[in-house]
């Protein structure tokens, strides 16, 4: 059971300037009206802003972004596939 969208906290998309993948969790985000908000990294290994570096990490091991993380369910995603999956279970009302 996936928690009220009238009550949900906002999702953090975690995402990069390039690449083709956040900006497709963002849309889905977006089609789903979901709250979100968008952090932003680049690809250093700078510890507090880049996707290699130490706190990054600690929300997906890969370095990797779209990665998603959900207060309302405590879930954190990553890879773009399993994010866009893991929407569509939660909170895609129109498939299930």
């Amino acid at each position: 059971m996936s928690p009220s969208t009238q009550s949900l906290k906002p999702l953090t998309l975690h995402a990069h300037a390039t690449g083709p993948n956040p900006i497709k969790i963002a849309m889905a985000l977006e089609f789903l009206s979901l709250p979100y908000t968008i952090k932003m990294w680049d690809f250093s290994s700078d510890s507090e802003k880049g996707v290699k570096g130490s706190t990054f990490t600690k929300i997906n091991e890969n370095g990797r972004v779209p990665a998603l993380e959900d207060p309302n369910t405590g879930v954190i995603s990553w890879e773009s596939g399993a994010v866009m999956n893991y929407l569509r279970r939660t909170y895609d009302k129109t498939t299930f």
